[in-house]
């Protein structure tokens, strides 16, 4: 999702983000969200606040891969 940096992808990768018990998988959405945000940047207010929020993770790689993707896309 993040490779084909389409915006349909977003709400679910949010999603994903924020209700997903794996760790794994929270944090690769956390990557794809930073690569969408550097393609549309109309949507980065919804993008960042999650990113935002998984800062808050109880996984370090969750956090981590927030952190990164947040710094990316800035």
């Amino acid at each position: 999702m993040g490779n084909r940096a389409e915006a349909h992808f977003i709400a679910p990768l949010r999603h994903t983000l924020a209700h997903d018990p794996e760790p794994l998988v929270r944090g690769h959405a956390a990557w794809a969200l930073g690569r969408l945000a550097l393609a549309h940047a109309h949507e980065a207010d919804a993008i960042r606040g999650a990113l935002e929020a998984a800062r808050l993770d109880a996984d370090a790689f969750v956090r981590d891969e927030a952190t990164r993707a947040g710094e990316a896309r800035a």
